[in-house]
This record gives C-alpha cells, sequence and structure tokens, in this order.
C-alpha cells in the first residue's frame, strides 16, 4: 500500500532535489530558490514540518546529501555558484553565542528574527564548473564527500578534524572524460590473443602475452596507430570541453558510491554527454583504477561478432609514442613472453589492447556519440547479501537501465594493494575471474527525461522521478525482468488528500 503525503509551497521556486536522513524523519530540500528547509516529521499525524530553512548558496542549490549520524548533524549541498559546501546542526550552546549568532540578546535569549540552527562549517570552491552532484562516502570509509561539477572533474575531499568539520583535504581530482575505459567490454568477453599490459600509475612494469605470433614489430606499430588515433580523439574531447555553456543543458553529471564495503572505496561516475558511466577504485596511496566501463551503446553487442584488431582505449599523448615504440624489441629478436618492459612515464592511465571493429575512428565515436542520450542521475543499490552489484541511471531520453555488475574476485586478485600500487608477485592477466564485467542489462522506459533515481534499503524496488512530474516504482520479476509496480503523481496526491479531509468532515 502506496502513503503518500504532500507539502504545499515547500518553496518559492522549483525543487531541485530532497534527501532523507538515515532514519527517514527529516527531510532536506533545495530549490532554484537558493535555500535549504529541513522538514520533520510528525510521526502521530504523518505530516511534515519546517524545522530548519536558510539562504545556502548564491545560486540554485543542485544537490544535497546527509552524512552518516555517526558524525552528527551532517549535510552537504553543491550549487551553480561552483561551490559545495557542508553544514552542521548547532548545538543549544552555539545558538547562544551571540558572536556566532548576532540576533541573539545579550541576556541569553534570542530576537524574534528566524535564525537557522545550521552552521557552515567549509567551503570547496575548486570547481571550475557549477557543481552537480555531492555525496559522503560510507562512513565505514571516513567522512569523505565526493563532488562532480561540469567541468568534469570529480573530487574526493576527506575531513581531516571531525571534531570541528572546518578542515578538509582534497584527496583527488579526476577527469572523468580522460578516464580509460577496460579492458573488458561490458556487454561480451573479448579474445585476448593480442593484448598489450601497458604499465599502471601503479605499476612500473608490464607483461605481454603474445601467444599467437612473436612479431613484435607489427604489434609496435599497432601500438603507434592506435595511441595517434586516440590522441587526435582526446584532442577533439579537450575542445569541446572549453564549450561549457553549449553542451550544460543537454549534459549530465552523477555519481554514487558503491554501498559494499568488502570492495573497498568504488564509485560510480557519469559526466557531459558521454552516455557511458565510468566505476572507478580508489587505492591508499590516493590514486585510481577503472574498473569498468558501463555503455548502453547498442554497438557494442554488435561489435562482437567483428574481427578483432588492436586498439588503443588509453589516453595519452603523441610524445609518448616513439618512447613507447622504442621499448620494444626488434624485429627477430626473441624473448619470453613475461619478459617486462617498462612505459616512458608513470603519469599515463591503465590500459590494454583491446578488440576493436576495423572501421572504428573518429567518424565512428562521432556517430556513436550522436546516437547516446546524457546521463542524469545514478544509483548504486545497497548489496544485501547479493553476489553482483545493482546500478542504475537514468537518461535525458527517459530511459532507464538497471545494470547486474558482477566484480572480478576479491582485491587481492590484482595483489595486494600498497603504497606503491598492486603487488605483481602473481600474473592474472589471464584471467577474466580477476575483471568487472556486466552479467546483464535491464531497461525500462520512464516516458520523460529521467531526473533522478533511487533505490530502497534493500536494493528490491527502483524509483524513478522524471519530468512529467511523475515516480514511477520497479521491481524484478521471477525472471529477473525489471516491470513497473506502480505510479506516483502530484494528482493522486492531492486526490488522496482530498478524501482524507473529506473523511475527516463526516466524523465530525
Amino acid at each position: 500500500m502506496q502513503q503518500t503525503g504532500l507539502i504545499q509551497h515547500a518553496h518559492d521556486d522549483l525543487i531541485t532535489d530532497t534527501a532523507y536522513d538515515f532514519y527517514g524523519l527529516r527531510l532536506a530540500t533545495c530549490g532554484l530558490d537558493q535555500r535549504i528547509k529541513i522538514w520533520q516529521l510528525d510521526e502521530s499525524n504523518g505530516s511534515w514540518r519546517v524545522q530548519d530553512e536558510w539562504k545556502a548558496h548564491e545560486a540554485p542549490v543542485s544537490k544535497i546529501h546527509w552524512a552518516h549520524p555517526e558524525f552528527g548533524s551532517v549535510i552537504a549541498s553543491c550549487s551553480f555558484d561552483r561551490t559545495a559546501k557542508v553544514w552542521e546542526q548547532a548545538s543549544a550552546n552555539a545558538l547562544l553565542d551571540t558572536q556566532q549568532f548576532p540576533n541573539a540578546t545579550a541576556d541569553g535569549g534570542v530576537s524574534s528574527q528566524p535564525v537557522s540552527r545550521w552552521l557552515e562549517r567549509n567551503v570547496m570552491a575548486e570547481s571550475k564548473g557549477t557543481v552537480r552532484d555531492v555525496e559522503f562516502a560510507p562512513h565505514y570509509f571516513g567522512l569523505k564527500l565526493a563532488t562532480i561539477s561540469t567541468d568534469n572533474v570529480l573530487r574526493v575531499y576527506e575531513c581531516v578534524d571531525q571534531s570541528s568539520l572546518t578542515t578538509w583535504q582534497l584527496l583527488l581530482d579526476i577527469d572523468v572524460l580522460n578516464l580509460p575505459t577496460t579492458s573488458s567490454t561490458p556487454t561480451f568477453h573479448s579474445s585476448r590473443q593480442h593484448t598489450i599490459a601497458l604499465s599502471t600509475p601503479t605499476q612500473t612494469t608490464a607483461t605481454l602475452d603474445l601467444k599467437t605470433s612473436n612479431n613484435f614489430a607489427d604489434h609496435a606499430q599497432a601500438l603507434s596507430q592506435g595511441l595517434a588515433q586516440n590522441a587526435a580523439l582526446n584532442n577533439q574531447a579537450a575542445a569541446s570541453r572549453h564549450t561549457i555553456n553549449n553542451r550544460e543543458a543537454d549534459g549530465g553529471w552523477c555519481l554514487s558510491w558503491c554501498k559494499d564495503r568488502y570492495w573497498g572505496e568504488i564509485l560510480a561516475v557519469g559526466a557531459a554527454t558521454s552516455g557511458v558511466i565510468k566505476i572507478v577504485q580508489l587505492t591508499p596511496s590516493r590514486r585510481h583504477i577503472t574498473l569498468l566501463t558501463l555503455d548502453p551503446s547498442p554497438s557494442l553487442a554488435s561489435s562482437a561478432s567483428i574481427p578483432p584488431t588492436p586498439s588503443i582505449t588509453q589516453a595519452t599523448n603523441t610524445s609518448n609514442i616513439n618512447n613507447i615504440s622504442a621499448n620494444l624489441p626488434a624485429p627477430g629478436h626473441t624473448t619470453s613472453p613475461l619478459q617486462p618492459f617498462a612505459t616512458p612515464t608513470a603519469a599515463t592511465a591503465s590500459s590494454s589492447l583491446i578488440p576493436a571493429p576495423p572501421s572504428q575512428g573518429p567518424s565512428a565515436e562521432r556517430n556513436k556519440e550522436a546516437t547516446k542520450s546524457a546521463i542524469t542521475s545514478l544509483s548504486w543499490a545497497p548489496s544485501c547479501g547479493r553476489s553482483y552489484h545493482l546500478i542504475a541511471t537514468g537518461s535525458r531520453d527517459g530511459t532507464v537501465h538497471i545494470w547486474r555488475v558482477q566484480p572480478g574476485e576479491e582485491l587481492d586478485s590484482v595483489g595486494p594493494l600498497t603504497d606503491d600500487g598492486p603487488d605483481l608477485g602473481k600474473d592474472t592477466s589471464e584471467t577474466d575471474e580477476s575483471r568487472w564485467s556486466v552479467i546483464g542489462v535491464s531497461k525500462v522506459e520512464h516516458k520523460s527525461s529521467v531526473s533522478r533515481v533511487e533505490w530502497n534499503i534493500t536494493g528490491t524496488i527502483l524509483s524513478s522521478a522524471g519530468n512529467d512530474g511523475r515516480i514511477r516504482l520497479w521491481k524484478a520479476g521471477p525472471e529477473g525482468q525489471w516491470k513497473s509496480a506502480g505510479t506516483i503523481g502530484v494528482e493522486q496526491v492531492e486526490e488522496s488528500e482530498a478524501d482524507s479531509q473529506r473523511d475527516v468532515d463526516m466524523e465530525r
């Protein structure tokens, strides 16, 4: 049974986001009026009343998120003013502090003018674009906060002093569009006979797997061509990133943390109009590894039947091409397939050669981008004992995708993570079990641009909200297919409220 309630005149302008606290008894809302409101639930009658409200930013507030209650009453907000802020609910003593609250009177009372009980603890102003999403990390990783903005940079902060919440350190800033894709294609397991594993930012050596041929010159040429091709694509992407005003209306920026502690600090992030989601793991050495790319493009499924040719998926500079080629053995020189070689610089991201269609090129990439729709919302479901992960995405074209992601082996499968990176004591490049992969994806239609997707506490029911003013509920059937479980609209709530009022009048 659906129980709904209506909050009349919640904000003076459009509401952009809502968030429940850990216990579901308080609701935070924000809107285009630059204000944040905290609502308290009256459990006796199910109504909501305003507990606090204040002007939080100098521009519309885009997102808000509650921290875990073990850190106190703390929320984070982000805005179109290019900042993210951390707020803490003040204690009773702080409310009477005349230095923090000028409206407090000298005799210890408080003037009649309303005063917010929430204090601004920190402002993150590193973004070069509007900040579109903000989310605290799961509490077992400490008080950490991730933001994504229209400069396509994912930033991760950590609170250094949790007693005051005033000191935050920027741990990572990652250009999402330049994150490498992974060697495991989401929709199929490709042949790996022509794989060359380059060194990652956390390792200094790599292994060669040339089972079908010892002609290293051919592989060096393919490597150089792939690097040059990918560098040209990256230059085009870099040029497009400067046209922020032209793409903000069509883009989408979102992030979501993995709720499962076992796999470490992992989050999914999407940016701009790429239409893809990248799953990134953060290492203790403040580096990152791209585990998987979720791409709903239908070309991926069709490409499984095309004969593979080497193609580079790493973003790099053309100046490194000759240096990498020089490190490869000369033609006719025999060496062990497992003989390591080093890349010229440790600044390159992890990458590998994966099979790609022969027709793949700049024009093919542009055509594929044209068929994609920006992802506007992202939600990682609680695991609740499942052997796989569920990730939901909502797009501007009204589609909702539910991804079933199978994690690889435990973290030891890529070597224990140390300050110098993974331990390469055992070779895992040959096992598909060590890679994250997509084992299924479902697609449902919301019928209008999706602004928000969210899971329930057990990860069994998905809700999607769209520009049609409706919330649709989705649930998996016995065969794993996701089907509609109901809809909620404003008109239904208004009718419910009217019926309830009529019942009260009749009792009187």
